[in-house]
C-alpha cells in the first residue's frame, strides 16, 4: 500500500446512549452528536498517538463522525477532514430508528445470507465493502507516503476491516471490534 491507513470509530454518540440506530443520512447527518464523554474519548485515543500535523483525516458526512473528526482536526493541528459518503454508517433498513438491540439478529443474518444479506432492507456487507473499498482504491491513486485517519461507523469499519485482512465482508464479526473512539493502524494481509 502506498499510504498508512488508520480506522478510527467516532466517538460515544447520543444514539449509543439511548440505544438507537441511525442510519438514514437524512437523520445521522443532522443529529445524534457526540456526547460530552465521547468528546473526551476522542481526545483520549488522539493524545498517544503516532498521528501529527501532517495526517490526512476523512470521515463519514454523518453528525456524530464529523464531530470526531473536527476534534482529531483541530487536536492534531491538521487541515480540515474532507468528508465522504463512502465512510457513511451501514444502512439499517427497517430497523433504522429502533432499538440498537436488533445488531445482533442482522449480524446473524450475515453470517447465514454472506455477502448478500439485505434482509428487512438492511444494506449487504458486499455493498458496504465495496463502497470503502473504493475508497481506499482512490485514496492509493491521490496520495503516495501519508498518514490516512479514516472515521467511520461500527460496522462500516469492520466491514472495510475485511479488505485489508483478504476475508470476505460477512465475515466482519470474526474480526476484533472496534470500540467507539478507538484508533487502529491497518496493514493490508500479505504485505
Amino acid at each position: 500500500m502506498n499510504n498508512t491507513y488508520y480506522l478510527m470509530r467516532h466517538g460515544l454518540s447520543e444514539a449509543n446512549i439511548e440505544g438507537l440506530i441511525i442510519s438514514d443520512p437524512e437523520v445521522g447527518t443532522k443529529k445524534y452528536g457526540l456526547t460530552p464523554q465521547g468528546r473526551g474519548v476522542v481526545r483520549q485515543a488522539l493524545s498517544s498517538r503516532e498521528l501529527d500535523s501532517q495526517t490526512i483525516i476523512y470521515s463519514s458526512d454523518f453528525l456524530r463522525t464529523q464531530e470526531t473528526a473536527w476534534e482529531a482536526s483541530r487536536l492534531l493541528e491538521s487541515n480540515a477532514p474532507i468528508l465522504t459518503e463512502a465512510l457513511r454508517e451501514r444502512f439499517f433498513g427497517d430497523f433504522d430508528g429502533g432499538p440498537d438491540t436488533h445488531y445482533a439478529e442482522i449480524w446473524e443474518k450475515d453470517e447465514s445470507l454472506h455477502n448478500d444479506n439485505t434482509w428487512k432492507n438492511v444494506e449487504s456487507p458486499q455493498s458496504v465493502r465495496q463502497r470503502t473499498e473504493a475508497l481506499i482504491h482512490q485514496l492509493e491513486k491521490d496520495y503516495q507516503g501519508e498518514k490516512i485517519l479514516l472515521i467511520s461507523h461500527g460496522d462500516a469499519l469492520q466491514i472495510l476491516q475485511t479488505f485489508f485482512e483478504d476475508v470476505e465482508p460477512w465475515t466482519h464479526r470474526s474480526l476484533d471490534h472496534l470500540h467507539t473512539g478507538e484508533i487502529r493502524k491497518m496493514t493490508k494481509k500479505g504485505e
